[in-house]
């Protein structure tokens, strides 16, 4: 029997290194084995993209939700960078949570430049990552490692986003969803990419927790 669905990336950077540890294939690609066809989506725009993405899971189907900050670890096990196919530079990753971060430094530091600019359009979901980290500023100063923190932190802030997310718009999910939540972790291109789940729950279409199926990915 051949299991039909959508997999929706929702709440994800757009790093491409993102892309990688996702079967290797393109957005809006489908892939298939003997028994799965999937298609994998990206909507950005929360509650809206949500409805969106609902309308495309077939009547048959159901929906897996991957969400999660990501986080770079380069070879010499830097946390917060990560060498890029054809860029000599090892570059910060993720650069949006890496400037949230400095941002919120600033404040808890006393170093933040007095500014009208608190919002703009044109960089507003840089500006909604910032708001979603402000309630950790003493646990991110407090960290041992503050890039080792920063994604968990984040993540703690994302899952809330979902939840609120998933209860306005589960109805329009159709057989059932499947919301897996965690860390991606991102190396260079000739080592494999990780994903630390944190939450995988199957949920119904009233947003209600049926089973928590994370120690069946876990072990012991």
């Amino acid at each position: 029997e051949r299991v039909v669905g959508v997999v929706a990336l929702l709440a994800q950077c757009l790093d491409y290194v993102r892309l990688q540890l996702l079967v290797g294939k393109r957005i809006g690609e489908k892939a298939f084995d003997d028994t799965i066809e999937f298609t994998v989506l990206h909507w950005s725009c929360v509650n809206t993209g949500f409805g969106a993405m609902s309308a495309h899971i077939p009547d048959d189907g159901y929906c897996l939700l991957v969400h999660g900050p990501h986080v770079g670890v380069d070879k010499d096990g830097t946390v917060g960078k990560v060498e890029r196919e054809g860029i000599a530079l090892v570059d910060n990753c993720c650069g949006s949570a890496i400037a949230a971060s400095g941002y919120l430094q600033g404040i808890t530091d006393g170093g933040a430049m007095i500014t009208t600019k608190i919002q703009e359009f044109t960089d507003f979901q840089q500006g909604a990552v910032q708001e979603l980290i402000l309630p950790h500023g003493k646990r991110l100063t407090d960290a041992e490692n503050r890039m080792l923190e920063l994604p968990y932190a984040l993540y703690d802030s994302q899952d809330l986003l979902m939840r609120d997310i998933i209860a306005t718009g589960a109805g329009g999910t159709k057989g059932g969803l499947a919301v897996l939540g965690g860390i991606q972790i991102n190396t260079g291109p000739d080592t494999p990419d990780y994903f630390h789940p944190l939450r995988f729950d199957y949920m119904n279409n009233k947003g209600e927790i049926l089973e928590d199926m994370l120690p069946l990915i876990m072990g012991d």
